[in-house]
């Protein structure tokens, strides 16, 4: 039968574009989509009610907030690459913004709408995710950044101490999309590490809501003979790690800060 758009508009219509939706402990709603960042991780779509998440006060504004989280510009920083250092960045991202309807707060990408516009969900939830894939393609204007030094000490550590591992892998998670993990270590069981080094308290918030939801896409990995360590860049900057988020991350894997307890993460990996 030759294609034509009836058809085609047929075979869409069931099309879904979210992968899974979750209630963080705030509140909020996470969505996982079917889109992807150039490095191929997951766009995620938060849905926050300030009436239960005290994400911004009823009075401020009585309605729901479309939000990224700030994980596109977590993915810039992370190679490296501040979206607002310079003009042309600036410019480039006001317009995208522009273009879709999107507002930029605080380094979140956003979008609003009023509690009697639910009609308006689908339309917003593909203006923000557009916006966060056309932002991260930013990262073409650039060469991809060298490891931190974070990385590099974690690196040196395990090399010294003559632990067999493996830098940079995909894991394939529970819904077929690849998630990346930071190191692989094998002793008697294998440990999967993820990093969380961030100059700031909100940009380590961002990272450690990212890390939350690679543990909870590879929660098929989490057995005996698997273990999820999330590692925190301790190195005189312990405090940027909000105490909410350290909690929720120890629900689904191992928190330690490095290297304040080097000694506890050398025993978690040979145990």
């Amino acid at each position: 039968m030759p294609v034509d758009c009836e058809h085609l508009k047929n075979l869409l219509t069931g099309l879904s574009l979210v992968q899974d939706c979750y209630r963080l402990q705030d509140g909020t709603l996470r969505m996982a989509t079917n889109l992807r960042y150039p490095n191929g991780a997951s766009v995620d779509v938060f849905v926050h009610d300030p009436r239960h998440t005290g994400s911004a006060g009823p009075e401020l504004y009585p309605g729901y907030v479309l939000s990224d989280m700030g994980q596109t510009a977590l993915y810039l920083l992370g190679l490296g690459m501040e979206v607002w250092s310079t003009e042309k960045r600036r410019t480039a991202v006001i317009d995208v913004c522009q273009s879709l309807g999107v507002e930029n707060h605080r380094g979140e990408l956003q979008v609003k709408f009023l509690a009697d516009e639910e009609g308006k969900v689908a339309d917003a939830f593909l203006r923000l995710a557009q916006a966060c894939i056309r932002i991260a393609d930013l990262s073409y204007m650039q060469r991809f950044a060298t490891p931190g030094e974070f990385k590099e000490e974690v690196t040196e550590f395990l090399s010294d101490a003559h632990f067999a591992f493996d830098p940079d892998i995909a894991l394939v998670g529970k819904y077929g999309t690849e998630i990346r993990i930071d190191f692989r270590v094998k002793v008697k069981k294998t440990s999967l590490l993820r990093l969380i080094s961030g100059k700031t308290t909100p940009s380590a918030h961002v990272m450690a809501t990212e890390v939350f939801s690679c543990w909870h896409d590879l929660e098929n990995y989490h057995n005996e003979n698997h273990r999820f360590i999330t590692l925190v860049d301790g190195r005189e900057r312990m405090g940027l790690v909000r105490g909410d988020d350290a909690s929720r991350l120890a629900e689904l894997s191992e928190v330690i800060f490095f290297p304040a307890q080097e000694r506890q993460l050398r025993d978690v990996l040979v145990a």
